[in-house]
Protein backbone atom coordinates (compact mmCIF):
# COMPACT_ATOMS: atom_id res chain seq x y z
CA UNK A 1 0.00 0.00 0.00
CA UNK A 2 1.49 3.40 -0.87
CA UNK A 3 2.84 5.28 2.05
CA UNK A 4 0.02 8.08 1.44
CA UNK A 5 -2.93 5.53 1.68
CA UNK A 6 -1.45 4.60 5.11
CA UNK A 7 -1.31 8.29 6.26
CA UNK A 8 -4.88 8.91 5.17
CA UNK A 9 -6.47 6.11 7.36
CA UNK A 10 -4.40 7.66 10.18
CA UNK A 11 -6.51 10.83 9.98
CA UNK A 12 -9.50 12.26 7.96
CA UNK A 13 -9.64 16.10 7.56
CA UNK A 14 -13.31 17.56 7.21
CA UNK A 15 -13.25 20.44 5.03
CA UNK A 16 -15.69 23.52 5.38
CA UNK A 17 -16.66 26.03 3.02
CA UNK A 18 -13.67 27.73 1.31
CA UNK A 19 -13.68 30.81 3.08
CA UNK A 20 -10.25 32.35 3.29
CA UNK A 21 -10.65 32.24 -0.40
CA UNK A 22 -13.32 34.63 -0.74
CA UNK A 23 -12.16 37.57 0.38
CA UNK A 24 -9.93 37.10 -3.17
CA UNK A 25 -12.58 37.03 -5.52
CA UNK A 26 -11.56 40.62 -6.74
CA UNK A 27 -8.15 43.34 -5.20
CA UNK A 28 -8.03 46.57 -5.90
CA UNK A 29 -4.97 48.12 -6.52
CA UNK A 30 -4.01 50.54 -3.90
CA UNK A 31 -1.82 49.87 -0.99
CA UNK A 32 0.68 47.63 -2.38
CA UNK A 33 4.17 48.01 -1.32
CA UNK A 34 7.06 46.26 -0.76
CA UNK A 35 9.23 46.26 2.72
CA UNK A 36 11.42 43.75 5.53
CA UNK A 37 10.30 41.82 8.98
CA UNK A 38 12.18 40.87 11.50
CA UNK A 39 11.96 37.16 12.35
CA UNK A 40 14.41 34.73 14.25
CA UNK A 41 15.18 32.65 11.87
CA UNK A 42 17.47 29.10 13.15
CA UNK A 43 18.55 28.94 9.35
CA UNK A 44 20.90 31.35 7.35
CA UNK A 45 20.55 32.62 3.91
CA UNK A 46 20.21 30.36 2.04
CA UNK A 47 18.92 29.75 -2.16
CA UNK A 48 17.86 26.14 -3.93
CA UNK A 49 15.51 25.82 -0.67
CA UNK A 50 11.78 24.96 -0.78
CA UNK A 51 8.85 26.31 1.43
CA UNK A 52 5.51 24.73 1.13
CA UNK A 53 2.35 25.25 3.87
CA UNK A 54 -0.49 23.33 5.27
CA UNK A 55 -3.83 23.57 5.96
CA UNK A 56 -3.50 24.48 9.23
CA UNK A 57 -1.14 27.43 8.55
CA UNK A 58 2.06 25.76 9.63
CA UNK A 59 5.04 27.03 6.91
CA UNK A 60 7.55 24.24 6.33
CA UNK A 61 11.24 24.55 4.55
CA UNK A 62 13.67 22.22 3.82
CA UNK A 63 16.90 22.12 2.29
CA UNK A 64 18.80 24.50 0.32
CA UNK A 65 22.03 25.40 -0.27
CA UNK A 66 24.33 28.68 1.44
CA UNK A 67 26.71 31.22 0.53
CA UNK A 68 29.52 28.63 1.09
CA UNK A 69 28.15 26.40 -1.15
CA UNK A 70 27.39 23.73 1.54
CA UNK A 71 24.07 21.33 1.60
CA UNK A 72 21.67 21.13 3.87
CA UNK A 73 18.61 18.37 4.24
CA UNK A 74 17.36 20.38 7.68
CA UNK A 75 13.70 21.28 8.08
CA UNK A 76 12.67 23.92 9.64
CA UNK A 77 8.84 24.50 10.75
CA UNK A 78 6.92 28.70 10.84
CA UNK A 79 4.40 28.48 13.67
CA UNK A 80 2.91 30.90 16.41
CA UNK A 81 5.79 33.92 14.47
CA UNK A 82 8.30 31.90 14.99
CA UNK A 83 10.71 29.49 13.31
CA UNK A 84 11.91 26.32 15.16
CA UNK A 85 14.52 23.59 13.98
CA UNK A 86 12.54 20.37 13.74
CA UNK A 87 14.72 16.73 14.36
CA UNK A 88 12.88 13.77 13.44
CA UNK A 89 13.18 10.91 15.94
CA UNK A 90 14.46 8.54 14.03
CA UNK A 91 17.12 10.38 12.90
CA UNK A 92 15.87 9.46 8.61
CA UNK A 93 16.42 12.34 6.26
CA UNK A 94 16.90 12.64 3.03
CA UNK A 95 20.19 13.58 1.13
CA UNK A 96 21.28 17.07 1.54
CA UNK A 97 19.89 18.94 -1.86
CA UNK A 98 18.90 22.50 -3.38
CA UNK A 99 17.17 23.45 -6.50
CA UNK A 100 14.27 20.26 -5.63
CA UNK A 101 10.73 20.95 -5.93
CA UNK A 102 7.86 20.26 -3.16
CA UNK A 103 4.20 20.41 -2.69
CA UNK A 104 1.94 19.07 -0.15
CA UNK A 105 -1.06 16.52 -1.19
CA UNK A 106 -3.18 15.28 2.65
CA UNK A 107 -0.80 17.36 4.69
CA UNK A 108 2.05 15.91 3.58
CA UNK A 109 5.13 17.45 2.22
CA UNK A 110 6.44 15.46 -0.44
CA UNK A 111 9.97 16.36 -2.14
CA UNK A 112 11.17 15.28 -5.49
CA UNK A 113 14.67 15.55 -7.17
CA UNK A 114 17.00 18.12 -6.95
CA UNK A 115 20.80 18.63 -6.81
CA UNK A 116 23.38 17.02 -4.59
CA UNK A 117 25.99 15.37 -3.66
CA UNK A 118 26.46 11.34 -2.37
CA UNK A 119 27.74 10.41 1.04
CA UNK A 120 31.68 10.92 0.83
CA UNK A 121 31.12 12.38 -2.83
CA UNK A 122 33.79 15.10 -3.95
CA UNK A 123 31.14 18.52 -3.47
CA UNK A 124 32.34 19.70 -6.58
CA UNK A 125 30.71 17.01 -8.47
CA UNK A 126 27.10 17.17 -9.02
CA UNK A 127 24.84 14.57 -8.41
CA UNK A 128 21.14 14.52 -9.74
CA UNK A 129 18.08 13.10 -7.87
CA UNK A 130 15.05 11.43 -8.57
CA UNK A 131 14.18 9.95 -5.47
CA UNK A 132 10.79 10.85 -3.70
CA UNK A 133 10.07 11.43 -0.13
CA UNK A 134 6.96 12.37 2.50
CA UNK A 135 7.23 14.06 5.47
CA UNK A 136 4.56 13.76 8.07
CA UNK A 137 4.54 16.71 10.32
CA UNK A 138 2.09 15.21 12.43
CA UNK A 139 4.17 11.70 13.43
CA UNK A 140 7.85 14.11 12.62
CA UNK A 141 8.66 11.48 10.17
CA UNK A 142 10.71 11.29 7.00
CA UNK A 143 9.75 8.56 4.50
CA UNK A 144 11.37 7.47 0.99
CA UNK A 145 8.78 6.37 -0.75
CA UNK A 146 9.76 3.55 -3.69
CA UNK A 147 9.39 4.44 -7.65
CA UNK A 148 9.23 1.50 -10.03
CA UNK A 149 10.03 2.30 -13.86
CA UNK A 150 8.52 4.07 -15.82
CA UNK A 151 9.77 7.36 -13.79
CA UNK A 152 11.66 10.74 -14.65
CA UNK A 153 15.15 10.21 -15.09
CA UNK A 154 16.89 12.52 -12.24
CA UNK A 155 16.51 16.29 -12.39
CA UNK A 156 16.89 19.67 -11.07
CA UNK A 157 14.91 22.69 -11.65
CA UNK A 158 11.25 21.17 -12.81
CA UNK A 159 7.57 22.11 -11.54
CA UNK A 160 5.08 20.54 -10.09
CA UNK A 161 1.53 21.47 -9.34
CA UNK A 162 -1.36 19.22 -7.98
CA UNK A 163 -4.73 18.44 -8.98
CA UNK A 164 -7.88 19.71 -7.85
CA UNK A 165 -8.82 16.41 -6.17
CA UNK A 166 -5.44 16.27 -4.44
CA UNK A 167 -4.56 12.52 -6.15
CA UNK A 168 -2.38 13.28 -9.08
CA UNK A 169 0.86 15.53 -9.15
CA UNK A 170 1.78 17.19 -12.65
CA UNK A 171 5.42 17.54 -13.14
CA UNK A 172 7.24 19.41 -16.05
CA UNK A 173 10.67 20.27 -17.52
CA UNK A 174 13.70 20.46 -15.60
CA UNK A 175 17.34 19.93 -16.47
CA UNK A 176 19.43 16.69 -16.74
CA UNK A 177 22.51 15.20 -17.16
CA UNK A 178 23.72 14.71 -20.68
CA UNK A 179 25.69 11.89 -19.42
CA UNK A 180 25.47 8.94 -17.07
CA UNK A 181 22.79 10.47 -14.31
CA UNK A 182 25.44 11.30 -11.30
CA UNK A 183 28.30 12.12 -13.20
CA UNK A 184 29.26 16.05 -13.64
CA UNK A 185 28.03 17.11 -17.17
CA UNK A 186 26.52 19.68 -18.57
CA UNK A 187 22.85 20.18 -18.17
CA UNK A 188 20.29 19.93 -20.92
CA UNK A 189 16.59 21.35 -20.35
CA UNK A 190 13.97 18.70 -20.87
CA UNK A 191 10.49 18.69 -22.47
CA UNK A 192 8.78 16.00 -20.23
CA UNK A 193 5.13 16.05 -18.77
CA UNK A 194 5.05 13.41 -15.86
CA UNK A 195 1.50 12.16 -14.06
CA UNK A 196 2.09 11.04 -10.70
CA UNK A 197 -0.82 9.14 -8.97
CA UNK A 198 -0.51 9.29 -4.92
CA UNK A 199 -2.83 6.58 -4.70
CA UNK A 200 -1.05 4.17 -6.83
CA UNK A 201 2.61 5.19 -6.59
CA UNK A 202 3.56 5.75 -9.73
CA UNK A 203 4.32 7.78 -12.84
CA UNK A 204 3.10 8.20 -16.01
CA UNK A 205 4.75 9.93 -19.11
CA UNK A 206 2.24 12.07 -20.88
CA UNK A 207 2.88 14.72 -24.07
CA UNK A 208 5.89 16.65 -24.25
CA UNK A 209 6.08 20.31 -23.68
CA UNK A 210 6.00 22.16 -26.79
CA UNK A 211 9.37 23.35 -25.85
CA UNK A 212 11.77 22.29 -23.46
CA UNK A 213 11.19 24.35 -19.53
CA UNK A 214 13.72 24.54 -16.60
CA UNK A 215 13.41 26.85 -13.28
CA UNK A 216 9.86 27.52 -13.97
CA UNK A 217 6.26 27.72 -12.09
CA UNK A 218 2.98 26.24 -12.78
CA UNK A 219 -0.19 26.65 -10.88
CA UNK A 220 -3.33 24.94 -11.63
CA UNK A 221 -7.11 27.01 -12.40
CA UNK A 222 -9.67 25.83 -13.55
CA UNK A 223 -9.00 22.49 -15.20
CA UNK A 224 -5.68 24.14 -16.74
CA UNK A 225 -2.14 24.55 -15.63
CA UNK A 226 -0.54 27.53 -16.30
CA UNK A 227 3.58 27.72 -16.98
CA UNK A 228 4.78 31.06 -15.29
CA UNK A 229 7.81 31.39 -17.67
CA UNK A 230 7.61 33.84 -20.47
CA UNK A 231 10.06 33.22 -23.49
CA UNK A 232 12.36 35.97 -25.17
CA UNK A 233 10.85 38.61 -26.81
CA UNK A 234 7.45 38.01 -24.24
CA UNK A 235 6.13 36.26 -27.28
CA UNK A 236 4.32 33.21 -25.25
CA UNK A 237 3.38 31.03 -22.38
CA UNK A 238 2.08 27.22 -22.21
CA UNK A 239 -0.83 25.84 -20.34
CA UNK A 240 -1.82 22.08 -20.14
CA UNK A 241 -5.46 20.86 -20.30
CA UNK A 242 -6.14 18.91 -16.78
CA UNK A 243 -8.56 16.92 -18.99
CA UNK A 244 -6.58 14.62 -21.34
CA UNK A 245 -2.68 16.18 -20.03
CA UNK A 246 -2.63 18.05 -23.65
CA UNK A 247 -0.65 21.05 -24.38
CA UNK A 248 -1.90 24.37 -25.47
CA UNK A 249 0.10 27.39 -26.88
CA UNK A 250 -1.02 30.83 -25.24
CA UNK A 251 -0.52 33.91 -27.17
CA UNK A 252 -0.04 36.87 -25.15
CA UNK A 253 -2.02 40.40 -25.37
CA UNK A 254 -0.72 43.48 -23.99
CA UNK A 255 2.12 44.42 -21.37
CA UNK A 256 4.28 41.44 -20.60
CA UNK A 257 6.94 40.58 -18.90
CA UNK A 258 10.64 40.80 -20.01
CA UNK A 259 11.98 38.33 -18.20
CA UNK A 260 12.59 34.55 -19.07
CA UNK A 261 13.63 32.22 -16.12
CA UNK A 262 10.65 32.37 -13.51
CA UNK A 263 12.15 31.06 -10.06
CA UNK A 264 10.28 32.41 -7.38
CA UNK A 265 6.16 32.59 -7.78
CA UNK A 266 2.58 32.42 -5.58
CA UNK A 267 -0.72 31.72 -5.75
CA UNK A 268 -3.42 33.36 -4.24
CA UNK A 269 -3.45 31.44 -1.79
CA UNK A 270 -0.44 28.75 -1.55
CA UNK A 271 -1.80 25.88 -3.83
CA UNK A 272 -1.31 23.51 -0.78
CA UNK A 273 -3.96 25.20 1.46
CA UNK A 274 -7.09 23.75 0.43
CA UNK A 275 -8.33 20.33 -1.85
CA UNK A 276 -11.86 21.46 -3.11
CA UNK A 277 -12.59 22.67 -6.60
CA UNK A 278 -14.69 25.51 -5.67
CA UNK A 279 -11.48 27.13 -3.43
CA UNK A 280 -8.56 26.14 -6.05
CA UNK A 281 -10.77 27.93 -8.44
CA UNK A 282 -11.27 31.04 -6.53
CA UNK A 283 -7.73 32.11 -6.77
CA UNK A 284 -7.59 34.51 -9.12
CA UNK A 285 -4.00 35.02 -10.15
CA UNK A 286 -0.09 34.28 -9.33
CA UNK A 287 2.87 36.60 -8.58
CA UNK A 288 5.87 36.54 -9.91
CA UNK A 289 9.05 37.92 -8.18
CA UNK A 290 12.33 38.11 -9.47
CA UNK A 291 14.07 36.11 -11.54
CA UNK A 292 16.54 36.26 -14.64
CA UNK A 293 16.27 38.73 -17.45
CA UNK A 294 17.40 37.25 -21.48
CA UNK A 295 19.68 39.97 -22.77
CA UNK A 296 20.58 38.47 -26.11
CA UNK A 297 24.37 38.15 -26.26
CA UNK A 298 25.21 39.83 -22.64
CA UNK A 299 23.60 36.88 -21.48
CA UNK A 300 20.77 36.92 -17.90
CA UNK A 301 20.54 38.95 -15.45
CA UNK A 302 18.81 38.92 -12.21
CA UNK A 303 16.22 41.49 -11.97
CA UNK A 304 13.77 43.51 -9.20
CA UNK A 305 10.50 42.81 -11.41
CA UNK A 306 7.04 41.85 -9.97
CA UNK A 307 4.36 40.98 -11.97
CA UNK A 308 0.32 39.65 -11.46
CA UNK A 309 -0.53 36.89 -14.15
CA UNK A 310 -4.47 36.71 -13.96
CA UNK A 311 -5.78 33.49 -14.43
CA UNK A 312 -8.99 34.24 -15.68
CA UNK A 313 -8.32 36.73 -18.22
CA UNK A 314 -4.70 35.42 -19.00
CA UNK A 315 -2.97 38.45 -18.84
CA UNK A 316 -0.15 40.35 -17.33
CA UNK A 317 0.07 43.20 -14.85
CA UNK A 318 3.12 45.09 -13.53
CA UNK A 319 3.45 45.60 -9.94
CA UNK A 320 5.90 47.25 -7.41
CA UNK A 321 9.73 46.32 -7.78
CA UNK A 322 11.63 44.25 -5.50
CA UNK A 323 14.20 46.78 -3.46
CA UNK A 324 16.82 44.73 -5.27
CA UNK A 325 17.26 42.54 -7.79
CA UNK A 326 17.30 38.43 -6.79
CA UNK A 327 16.82 35.36 -8.22
CA UNK A 328 16.25 31.99 -6.68
CA UNK A 329 14.30 32.56 -3.76
CA UNK A 330 11.55 30.77 -2.13
CA UNK A 331 8.23 32.20 -1.02
CA UNK A 332 4.76 31.64 0.19
CA UNK A 333 1.06 33.73 0.93
CA UNK A 334 0.87 34.29 4.33
CA UNK A 335 -3.08 34.46 5.03
CA UNK A 336 -3.08 35.39 8.55
CA UNK A 337 -1.19 38.34 7.42
CA UNK A 338 -2.60 38.94 4.06
CA UNK A 339 0.99 39.01 2.52
CA UNK A 340 3.37 37.48 0.50
CA UNK A 341 6.83 36.56 2.26
CA UNK A 342 10.16 36.03 0.25
CA UNK A 343 13.01 33.91 2.16
CA UNK A 344 16.80 33.75 0.42
CA UNK A 345 17.83 33.72 -2.93
CA UNK A 346 20.63 35.36 -4.47
CA UNK A 347 21.22 39.10 -5.43
CA UNK A 348 22.25 40.88 -8.29
CA UNK A 349 25.58 41.56 -7.26
CA UNK A 350 25.89 37.96 -6.33
CA UNK A 351 25.68 38.13 -2.37
CA UNK A 352 22.41 36.12 -0.73
CA UNK A 353 19.67 37.99 0.72
CA UNK A 354 19.24 37.72 4.64
CA UNK A 355 16.21 40.01 4.49
CA UNK A 356 13.00 38.25 4.75
CA UNK A 357 10.89 40.67 2.43
CA UNK A 358 6.72 40.93 2.94
CA UNK A 359 4.56 42.40 0.34
CA UNK A 360 1.40 43.58 1.79
CA UNK A 361 -1.48 42.64 -0.18
CA UNK A 362 -4.29 45.34 -0.29
CA UNK A 363 -7.34 45.77 1.52
CA UNK A 364 -9.75 43.56 -0.62
CA UNK A 365 -13.38 44.07 -1.68
CA UNK A 366 -16.20 41.47 -2.69
CA UNK A 367 -17.21 41.12 -6.51
CA UNK A 368 -20.77 39.93 -6.31
CA UNK A 369 -21.75 40.23 -9.39
CA UNK A 370 -19.44 36.55 -9.02
CA UNK A 371 -20.90 32.67 -9.06
CA UNK A 372 -24.14 33.03 -6.72
CA UNK A 373 -23.19 30.67 -3.56
CA UNK A 374 -25.47 27.75 -3.44
CA UNK A 375 -25.44 27.47 0.30
CA UNK A 376 -25.51 30.27 2.74
CA UNK A 377 -22.56 30.49 4.89
CA UNK A 378 -20.44 32.51 7.79
CA UNK A 379 -16.67 32.53 7.15
CA UNK A 380 -14.09 32.97 10.20
CA UNK A 381 -13.32 36.41 10.33
CA UNK A 382 -9.99 37.43 9.48
CA UNK A 383 -7.81 38.15 11.20
CA UNK A 384 -8.10 36.17 14.31
CA UNK A 385 -7.15 37.17 16.84
CA UNK A 386 -7.43 40.50 16.48
CA UNK A 387 -6.97 44.52 16.99
CA UNK A 388 -9.01 46.24 16.49
CA UNK A 389 -10.23 45.65 13.31
CA UNK A 390 -11.21 42.50 11.79
CA UNK A 391 -13.18 41.36 8.43
CA UNK A 392 -16.06 39.47 8.44
CA UNK A 393 -17.20 37.28 4.68
CA UNK A 394 -20.33 35.78 4.20
CA UNK A 395 -22.61 34.21 1.69
CA UNK A 396 -26.24 34.34 0.90
CA UNK A 397 -28.03 31.96 -1.33
CA UNK A 398 -32.01 33.29 -1.55
CA UNK A 399 -32.84 37.19 -1.60
CA UNK A 400 -34.18 38.42 1.74
CA UNK A 401 -33.54 39.59 4.96
CA UNK A 402 -30.11 39.19 6.37
CA UNK A 403 -28.53 39.88 9.85
CA UNK A 404 -25.11 40.12 10.92
CA UNK A 405 -24.83 40.44 14.80
CA UNK A 406 -21.97 41.13 17.49
CA UNK A 407 -22.71 39.65 21.21
CA UNK A 408 -20.74 39.13 24.17
CA UNK A 409 -20.10 35.64 26.04
CA UNK A 410 -23.72 36.69 27.89
CA UNK A 411 -25.76 36.92 24.72
CA UNK A 412 -25.96 40.84 24.47
CA UNK A 413 -25.87 42.25 21.24
CA UNK A 414 -23.33 44.85 21.04
CA UNK A 415 -23.12 45.99 17.23
CA UNK A 416 -25.09 45.09 14.58
CA UNK A 417 -23.34 45.07 11.46
CA UNK A 418 -26.26 44.30 8.64
CA UNK A 419 -29.76 44.43 8.92
CA UNK A 420 -31.76 44.50 5.73
CA UNK A 421 -32.98 42.34 2.56
CA UNK A 422 -29.71 40.81 0.32
CA UNK A 423 -29.80 39.46 -2.75
CA UNK A 424 -27.20 36.40 -3.15
CA UNK A 425 -23.97 36.62 -3.14
CA UNK A 426 -20.48 36.96 -1.28
CA UNK A 427 -20.38 39.67 1.22
CA UNK A 428 -17.76 41.75 3.68
CA UNK A 429 -18.16 43.21 6.52
CA UNK A 430 -15.61 45.26 8.77
CA UNK A 431 -16.18 44.80 12.63
CA UNK A 432 -14.02 47.89 14.44
CA UNK A 433 -13.86 46.89 18.46
CA UNK A 434 -11.72 49.95 19.26
CA UNK A 435 -14.24 50.60 22.03
CA UNK A 436 -14.25 47.21 23.48
CA UNK A 437 -11.99 45.16 26.21
CA UNK A 438 -10.18 42.46 24.98
CA UNK A 439 -11.96 39.22 25.23
CA UNK A 440 -14.12 36.87 23.37
CA UNK A 441 -17.28 37.85 21.26
CA UNK A 442 -19.42 35.99 19.01
CA UNK A 443 -21.07 36.51 15.08
CA UNK A 444 -24.39 35.55 14.34
CA UNK A 445 -25.61 35.31 10.78
CA UNK A 446 -29.34 35.10 10.38
CA UNK A 447 -30.79 34.42 6.72
CA UNK A 448 -34.05 32.32 5.53
CA UNK A 449 -31.98 29.45 4.94
CA UNK A 450 -30.82 29.32 8.73
CA UNK A 451 -28.15 30.77 11.25
CA UNK A 452 -24.32 30.94 11.82
CA UNK A 453 -22.42 31.91 14.60
CA UNK A 454 -18.52 32.25 14.59
CA UNK A 455 -16.41 32.74 17.50
CA UNK A 456 -14.02 36.37 17.54
CA UNK A 457 -10.99 36.98 20.12
CA UNK A 458 -10.23 40.99 20.13
CA UNK A 459 -6.17 41.23 22.24
CA UNK A 460 -5.42 44.50 22.98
Amino acid sequence: MPWSQNKQSLKKSTWMIPCLMLFLLAVSVLGEEWGTVNEIRPFGRRTGHSIVKLSDDRVVMFGGEDANADLFNDLHVFNSEKWSLVTTEDGVLPPERKDHEAWVADDIMYIFGGSGHENGEDPEEETLFNDLWGYDPDLNKWEEIPLTDPKPVPRKNCAVAVSDDGETVVLTGGQAPEGTPGTLFPNYDLDETWAYNLKENTFEEKEKIPHPLYDHRMFRYKGYYYVLKVFPGGTKMFKLNEADLKWEILELEGEVPDFALTETAVKLPNTGMFKSAKASEAAAGAFVIGGLAYHGTAGFEPIADVWFFDFGTETWTKKEDLPFALMDAASYYDAQNHQIKVYGGIKGDSTYNDDVLVYQLPETFVDETAEQPETFGLCQNFPNPFNPVTTITYTVSDNGWVSLRISDIQGRTLKTLVSQNQKPGIYQKAFDGTDLPSGIYFCRLDTDPGSKTIKLMLIK
